[in-house]
């Protein structure tokens, strides 16, 4: 069978190659010693349990059935069933990756289907996962752990489709042992399949940060809603903006979900509530998951008359449609026997046409339909994958002192989602605790910057390596990141930690992200660390962006001197923000925007942002931006020169000016007015030609490391 995918496929790997043909030159069929049928790749602790008493017999799927297929007419999201082994984790990721013949290609590559009409058959296989940046292959021997003839762990419905039982075996050598895939986290799992940008949103959580601000909409506002959606290219799953028409909290996750399934992202669903009664009247397996495998509105075309009496009850009823999803268990069985589950008379409202093309039956699958309110009611979390695409790949380079910027084995992929302009990856072995303010700024620092026009989308992904000891996985640390706002010019790292504009979980899980729907143009810098103090270890940092972020490490603790070789360096910094201009009331200022043009005598031009007006109609407020000088005296001149913005003309009109001059070793921190004068009047004018004031806040410090 060759599947046709858009996804850059994965080829079998030189040494696959050369093993299988070793073994066809041999006559014998390969034999895995790095991954051996026995106790050891079964159990952390082999010692611990005897195959004989555990009735466990190691075979080949030809030894299994008489006609074994990798593929049976395809893979479906139907095809996986759990065995004994408690990694529904796996399993249900397994059942979203069908979803995706693309990425289905990627983790098995093709060419290794048993073909009747060759003789090339050697009992070895080749899986790819992602981990840490890198598509890893993962070779095994098709020997498969067994009792009384018959699968023990994960199997297909079809008796000889094995790709599910061979992918779970390769799936445990690149753990290390079955046993390790007790247990596991969704998101990890989904993430392993895919290289893609994988987090667990909480439900209650999810429901609680996105309350409902306007009333609800109606069927014509989803439809108006539904379309914007599928034109954004935002890849932000947790923060879809809120439009004038006000959306409740289900309502947006029900389209966050359904646009992100959509572009193919996986999507796992599960139950973590301890309650007897939830299981009970579910008929779901607490602690499971579900792969979520569709979501979307069921038009109940044979409803003749829609019922005036009943009461809105949101999504669940709008008008001649349902909204549902998808679910399927991965026991193969128990489902859903609420309101629209298999059988119910709910599915009297939709003709048999439409229940053909969904696929209804009164089997009891795994596979079942479900409410969208009833879901939220019951499942707690939502694991969710999305494939983020590189438009533009890294560059592979050297940076001195610290580790390298790594540009990662990548394919040329069209199904994702083209949200980012640039894509960067980091590697780094560096945390330092955020509670701690003297080491904080020990921690590695990447910039990233943007002039607009507009706000920028971005996501921040912070990984960490799997590691074992033996075979056992050692715990991750807890880690998190910081994005903080500096000064408009500053190009070298931060001393002392300034205010921060966005801040992730610190979680002791493998990944943690960092969501920023509407980020103002500005210059940033984000700096990931460890919860706990006196803790290291290597991260991944993904950034993704919709506008062009430029984002790189900062290694220079202040800025380079043209005389540093020569050793002689910068003494003393200023940090200036213009807070605000106060025009006197007798100046007619009609201009709704205006800047500055900011000059130093350390021999820097900046131009400022857009300060706008107030309704006091005298007063323009600039947004925070603030600036950075070093210098080798300790006295800096300043000049202020203010412009209204003009959008239809190419010159920019000049109101007028105003100078400072800063002692840098007053190791204070000062707020200061200056006089705003039109350009005509001498500086030493004291009445006439005064505009207003321009209001500023200082920071002067003779230690060029202080800020």
């Amino acid at each position: 069978m060759t599947l046709r995918c858009a996804f850059f496929p994965s080829q079998t790997s030189k040494t696959y190659r050369k093993l299988k043909r070793e073994c066809l030159k041999q006559g014998k069929l390969f034999i895995d010693s790095e991954f051996p049928p026995s106790n050891e790749s079964l159990f952390l602790d082999e010692s611990r349990w005897s195959g004989a008493d555990l009735e466990i017999e190691w075979k080949r799927p030809g030894e299994i059935v008489d006609d074994p297929r990798l593929f049976v007419e395809g893979a479906s999201p139907f095809d996986v069933t759990q065995g004994i082994l408690g990694n529904c984790w796996f399993v249900s990721a397994c059942s979203a990756l069908t979803n995706s013949d693309a990425l289905l290609c990627k983790v098995i590559p093709d060419g290794q289907e048993w073909d009747s009409t060759s003789n090339d058959y050697a009992g070895i296989f080749q899986f790819c996962f992602w981990r840490f940046g890198r598509w890893i292959d993962v070779i095994i021997d098709d020997l498969l752990p067994c009792r009384s003839g018959k699968l023990l762990f994960a199997r297909s419905k079809t008796d000889n489709e094995f790709w599910s039982a061979l992918l779970e075996k390769a799936f445990a050598k690149f753990y290390g042992c079955y046993e390790n895939l007790v247990g596991g986290q969704l998101a990890d799992a989904l993430q392993d399949v895919s290289g893609g940008v994988a987090e667990t949103l909480i439900v209650h959580r999810f429901i609680s940060q996105h309350k409902k601000i306007l009333n609800g909409m109606n069927s014509t506002d989803d439809l108006h809603l539904s379309k914007r959606l599928n034109n954004l290219a935002n890849g932000n799953l947790t923060s879809l903006s809120v439009y004038k028409t006000g959306i409740s909290a289900s309502k947006r996750l029900f389209y966050t979900l359904k646009h992100a399934f959509n572009r193919e992202a996986l999507i796992v669903a599960a139950i973590s509530a301890k309650n007897d009664e939830v299981e009970k009247s579910l008929e779901c397996v607490m602690g499971h998951a579900y792969a979520l495998t569709s979501i979307q509105f069921i038009e109940l075309d044979a409803l003749q008359l829609i019922n005036k009496s009943k009461p809105d009850r949101g999504l669940e009823t709008t008008g001649k449609r349902q909204a549902m999803v998808r679910l399927q268990n991965p026991w193969g069985e128990k489902e859903w026997n609420g309101p629209w589950s298999d059988g119910s008379a709910e599915w009297e409202q939709v003709t048999n046409v439409q229940k053909s093309r969904l696929g209804i039956t009164a089997n009891d699958d795994g596979e079942f339909w479900m409410p969208w309110e009833k879901f939220l009611e019951y499942f707690t979390d939502i694991s969710v994958c999305q494939m983020l695409i590189p438009l533009e790949l890294g560059v592979r380079s050297k940076i001195k002192s610290r580790p390298s910027i790594k540009a990662s084995r990548r394919s040329n992929a069209t199904i994702g989602t083209p949200l980012n302009r640039r894509y960067h990856e980091w590697i780094n072995s560096e945390f330092r605790c955020p509670n701690f303010t003297a080491t904080f700024c020990f921690n590695p620092q990447f910039l990233l910057e943007f002039s607009g026009p507009g706000t920028a989308e971005v996501i921040l992904a912070l990984n960490q390596p799997d590691k074992f000891y033996g075979k056992r996985r050692l715990p991750y640390l807890a880690v998190g990141m910081q994005l903080m706002r500096v000064e408009f010019n500053r190009r070298h790292r931060l001393h002392r930690p300034l205010p921060s504009t966005a801040t992730s979980e610190y979680s002791s899980g493998r990944s943690v992200h960092l969501h920023l729907d509407k980020l103002t143009p500005g210059r940033y810098i984000l700096i990931p660390s460890s919860f706990a103090p006196k803790e290291e270890g290597e991260f991944l940092l993904r950034i993704y962006s919709t506008q062009q972020m430029n984002p790189r490490l900062l290694e220079e603790d202040t800025p380079v001197s043209a005389l540093n070789k020569f050793g002689i360096r910068f003494r003393c910094l200023v940090r200036l923000q213009i807070q605000e201009i106060l025009f006197h009331s007798h100046n007619k200022i009609t201009a709704t925007e205006l800047f500055c043009r900011l000059s130093s005598s350390t021999g820097e031009q900046i131009r400022t942002g857009v300060a706008f007006r107030s309704l006091s109609g005298t007063l323009f407020k600039f947004d925070g931006e603030s600036f950075i000088f070093h210098s080798l005296c300790p006295t800096i001149n300043f000049k202020f020169d203010v412009f209204v913005k003009n959008e239809f003309h190419h010159r920019n009109k000049y109101l007028g000016f105003a100078r400072l001059r800063v002692r840098a070793d007053q190791n204070d921190r000062l707020r200061v007015d200056l006089l705003l004068r039109h350009p005509i009047f001498k500086e030493h004018c004291s009445n006439f030609g005064q505009l207003g004031m321009m209001r500023l806040e200082i920071y002067a410090y003779d230690d060029p490391l202080y800020l």
